[in-house]
């Protein structure tokens, strides 16, 4: 019986079907190298090395290291890693495992620290481009994969951030009774698609969307303003040219009306 320790946000699968899920949506070929954060007891990680692709499993727990090389040991494309992903460099692990150029990353991630470990993968193919992330599936908190997922008129924040660097959808529910131990809420599973092209001026949009989002209950207009960044005169021009009303809520727009209000935006002296 595994010791569980809470501050690893340790809650493992009890049900091969939302394991299945999680992988089949990855679509592995053995082509393909796939980062695994947190193996836990081995349930995806058998399925990640049946599918034939390069798998490297990061685990931080002392306790559980031992039993995964039992387990997986013997096969030749797995590499077990034990350090925590937010220590890792990324890229170094890809070398060490002579990784293939596409990633793709899953895990069932520690609830506090998802959003962290989310944005690793989204702005991965910014910094470099020896490898490239392509898809990350992951199980996270039911509301946080609903934030990601949601939609206007009752977008959010991480909602458009995310759209700059990825298509996104909430595949599946996962009841917390599934887990064990048993967390107080329920799990989702989130698929991001990263862009083979990410905006140029991505640095200037996440500036933009931070700023429309910063009072989600105002209007745009009016958070936009309170920036100071530009003159009113021009956004008003701004507005009329993207059919904005001045009533408009963040959350009320589609995230390319922000794309095309950051483009406008740049030209505003």
């Amino acid at each position: 019986m595994h010791n569980f320790k809470k501050q690893f946000g340790q809650n493992f699968l009890k049900n091969t079907k939302y394991a299945r899920m999680l992988v089949q949506n990855l679509e592995l070929t053995d082509k393909d190298t796939v980062i695994e954060i947190g193996p836990g007891d081995g349930a995806v990680t058998r399925l990640l090395l049946e599918s034939g692709a390069k798998v490297i499993s990061l685990e931080i727990d002392d306790d559980l290291i031992p039993k995964l090389l039992s387990q997986f040991g013997g096969f030749n494309n797995f590499t077990l890693v034990h350090q925590s992903i937010l220590e890792a460099n990324i890229q170094e692990l890809l070398d060490n495992a002579n990784a293939t150029a596409t990633i793709k990353v899953t895990g069932s991630l520690p609830y506090n620290i998802s959003k962290k470990i989310i944005d690793i993968f989204l702005r991965f193919n910014t910094t470099q481009t020896k490898y490239v992330v392509k898809t990350c599936a992951f199980i996270v908190q039911e509301e946080v994969a609903k934030d990601y997922a949601a939609n206007s008129p009752k977008s959010s924040f991480l909602a458009n951030y995310s759209r700059i660097f990825a298509k996104v959808r909430k595949l599946e529910s996962i009841p917390r009774y599934m887990f064990f131990p048993e967390p107080k809420v329920n799990g989702g599973i989130l698929r991001f698609e990263i862009k083979e092209s990410i905006p140029s001026n991505y640095m200037d949009l996440n500036k933009l969307i931070r700023i429309g989002f910063s009072n989600p209950r105002k209007t745009l207009h009016n958070n936009v303003k309170s920036s100071g960044k530009y003159s009113l005169e021009k956004l008003e021009q701004i507005y009329k040219e993207l059919e904005l009303k001045p009533t408009v809520r963040p959350a009320e727009l589609e995230y390319e009306k922000w794309e095309k209000l950051a483009e406008l935006l740049e030209t505003v002296d």
